[in-house]
């Protein structure tokens, strides 16, 4: 994707000073330069043909990198929402551990090769970045942080409930958010509330706020403005 954006730049600015160049040896000094004139027609010709195929080509590449953003980053997402506030100690665990193990190597690369053509103040790269890759990227390093502590725990030759357990709560700030909400249960006659019940709902945080922005602006960015809302509306009506 960055390369065929370079260099379909790099060949429209060289088709564009050949063809000038040509035109101005043509317009004036006439059949004086005619082998210098043919030879920067020769050139343009040649550099809007590459210029031509490597803009095709941008924009498969660019389909094709985004798409496997879109499959990749869906997984993670999707094996992140299994996890359950109510499994124990030993089992949070090991879902860090089975999360930890699952390569990301090409879902990193993928982002590496972001670079979209008329994108001039990288507005929707960091968009990209800032509500998909960073959020997730943040997650993992934490992740990464303590999978030998959880390694350790696993096999007997570490094990801290204690300490497990204070790695485990500060990953599930970010895997879980709880609300309470206070529903009212007794009115008096002017249907006012006069008492209530505190409620808590759990729901998966990381996972919506990527389920949010994968299937929303960032459809947008892949297929455009038309097509992208007509893929949002069919994954929401699907």
């Amino acid at each position: 994707m960055r390369i065929y954006k370079c260099l379909f730049w790099l060949t429209s600015i060289l088709a564009l000073l050949s063809l000038a160049i040509a035109i101005i040896i043509n317009c004036g000094y006439g059949m004086k330069y005619d082998f210098e004139e043919n030879v920067c027609l020769a050139i343009f010709g040649s550099a809007a043909l590459t210029s031509l195929s490597s803009l095709v080509t941008y924009y498969y590449e660019k389909r094709r990198t985004l798409k496997s953003i879109l499959y990749n980053t869906a997984g993670l997402v999707k094996f992140l929402n299994k996890y359950q506030e109510n499994l124990n100690l030993d089992q949070k665990i090991q879902f860090y551990l089975d999360y930890n193990d699952i390569d990301k190597h090409m879902w990193d690369a993928d982002f590496e090769e972001i670079s979209f053509l008329l994108d001039l103040k990288a507005q929707n790269k960091k968009y990209i970045y800032d509500n998909i890759y960073i959020p997730i990227t943040n997650f993992n390093n934490v992740v990464s942080k303590y999978i030998w502590n959880f390694r350790w725990h696993i096999d007997g030759s570490g094990k801290n409930d204690e300490e497990m357990k204070e790695y485990v709560d500060k990953l599930e700030t970010y895997l879980i958010k709880q609300v309470e909400k206070d529903i009212p249960i007794e009115y008096d006659e002017n249907k006012d509330p006069i008492s209530g019940s505190k409620v808590r709902s759990v729901s998966s945080k990381l996972s919506e706020d990527i389920y949010k922005e994968l299937y929303g602006k960032y459809l947008t960015i892949m297929y455009g403005k038309k097509e992208g809302k007509k893929n949002t509306e069919a994954r929401d009506n699907g």
